[in-house]
């Protein structure tokens, strides 16, 4: 069986890692070559938490060896693992995906009954979630991961108060993490750019 750890250990340290992540089988690789980007499906035994996830992949994308410029880790859960417990790492994603999300689902609490996860917001916010589909993104990330079908809704406090430090804090928020996210992406395209120039021509 080819796992993660027996597979991506010959380029990365992989003693940070946690053993449920490097024991995790490796069950699709889809490489871009073109775009130096790699897709790694990993079946786990155990949930792992999301940023693991991500310091793997940042682990991966800073091999010289490899030369990538974008990695991403997409876990494979049994449908028995999934609980209520793990919606903080679907939030995680979610805000990843979407960086307007940061702040909305702040405080925000979830139960699960049956197949539907019902999640109560604290600061308003759900016009905006369901322009972004928030809930069909996530129902989607729980079928992917889980093989589950899951429905999601909203409750709680579904207006935003626009005079209330909870929301001026939000719009703060959102606003460093979009100009964040924009350098970053400034960082990877220069870096890409400068590794082009000085690759030699065979």
């Amino acid at each position: 069986m080819n796992t993660f750890g027996s597979f991506f250990g010959t380029y990365i340290e992989c003693s940070n890692l946690p053993e449920p992540l490097l024991s995790g089988e490796l069950k699709q690789i889809q490489i871009n070559a073109k775009e130096r980007s790699v897709k790694a499906e990993i079946a786990l035994d155990a949930l792992v938490k999301r940023q693991t996830l991500y310091d793997a992949e940042t682990q991966v994308e800073k091999c010289k060896q490899l030369r990538l410029s974008h990695v991403q880790i997409l876990p494979k859960y049994s449908a028995a693992l999934f609980n209520v417990k793990y919606y903080p790492e679907l939030v995680t994603e979610l805000k990843r995906r979407e960086a307007t999300m940061n702040g909305i689902l702040l405080d925000s609490t979830a139960t699960l009954v049956q197949d539907t996860l019902t999640i109560e917001l604290k600061h308003g916010g759900k016009q905006l979630l369901q322009s972004k589909h928030a809930g069909h993104v996530l129902s989607q990330l729980i079928q992917e991961e889980f093989g589950l079908n899951v429905q999601v809704s909203f409750t709680g406090r579904l207006e935003v108060d626009d005079s209330s430090s909870q929301y001026q804090e939000m719009q703060a928020h959102q606003a460093e993490t979009v100009r964040r996210l924009e350098l970053i992406n400034k960082q990877e395209d220069y870096e890409t750019s400068m590794e082009h120039q000085t690759t030699p021509h065979v």
